[in-house]
């Protein structure tokens, strides 16, 4: 089992354009197909073909990268298991848990994606607490944006791990993931800190393959909290030449094993396709 724990979904009017603009740089083949390809079923025969089995798609929420809207996803995942939607929220909106509540009891969703950089918040802001708890009550995911952003009006500050890991220990039953692991600034820190805590993870998003054993010589005593995600469509290189990449590395086979897929299913409870 393959899990791409990290992608977007959507079409062009929902982003804004620097972003398009960036697709369209990182990876110009996809994004001249884009609108073709954001079907369920195109989707899924894509990721398919790129030895994917599984690929959590994130909606966004701010105003430097647009706003994918979170019933845009969950109507595209629904009916099709191989897709697991993550919802976004205003993390300044005093009201999200009550708003959040049944909106999660009605509709199949795997977690919340946070843009801490882009929608300036600390993710150990106690304003959110109440809904991490409700969160953690439901067994779902909290997923947050850690590292740097080279869209215009990104704050790194809100970017750092540090302030994730408060969230992991105040809630020990909340599985946290911190994507694209701190990139570039907070590797070493996001590998650290994932390392203490059982329910905090680093998603592998935006970080180039070849290189994780130079930003993270002692991967193999991590792996069980390390996530494989690709970042499409903003990733520059075919998505099988990742898995590729990552099964040459020299690591045990069930380490590799865990990064690609054994970890996702266990923190986002997956059974096997039939």
């Amino acid at each position: 089992m393959i899990v791409d724990f990290h992608t977007h979904v959507g079409n062009r009017q929902f982003w804004n354009p620097t972003i398009v603009e960036e697709f369209a740089r990182l990876s110009p083949e996809i994004a001249g197909s884009m609108e073709t390809l954001m079907t369920p079923e195109r989707l899924i025969s894509f990721f398919k073909g790129q030895g994917i089995d599984y690929a959590v798609c994130i909606a966004d929420n701010s105003a430097i990268t647009g706003c994918v809207p979170n019933d845009f996803v969950l109507n595209f995942c629904e009916g099709h298991p191989e897709l697991i939607p993550f919802c976004s929220v205003n993390p300044h909106d005093p009201d999200i848990t009550e708003i959040m509540v049944p909106y999660v009891q009605r509709h199949r969703i795997g977690g919340f994606k946070f843009f801490p950089t882009y929608q300036y918040f600390y993710p150990n802001d106690r304003q959110l607490y109440s809904f991490y708890e409700f969160l953690q009550s439901a067994g779902k995911v909290v997923m947050f944006h850690t590292g740097t952003s080279n869209f215009p009006g990104a704050k790194t500050l809100y970017g750092d791990p540090i302030y994730v890991e408060e969230v992991a220990v105040d809630f020990p039953q909340l599985k946290v993931v911190m994507a694209h692991s701190g990139r570039p600034f907070w590797y070493e820190k996001a590998f650290y800190l994932s390392r203490l805590h059982e329910n905090l993870y680093m998603d592998l998003a935006g970080v180039p393959p070849q290189n994780l054993l130079s930003y993270f010589p002692k991967l193999e005593s991590n792996a069980d909290r390390i996530l494989f995600g690709t970042d499409f469509p903003a990733q520059p290189k075919p998505l099988r030449s990742l898995i590729e990449i990552i099964e040459r590395l020299p690591l045990r086979p069930e380490s590799i094993d865990k990064v690609l897929g054994e970890n996702a299913r266990r923190v986002l409870n997956l059974k096997p396709l039939c």
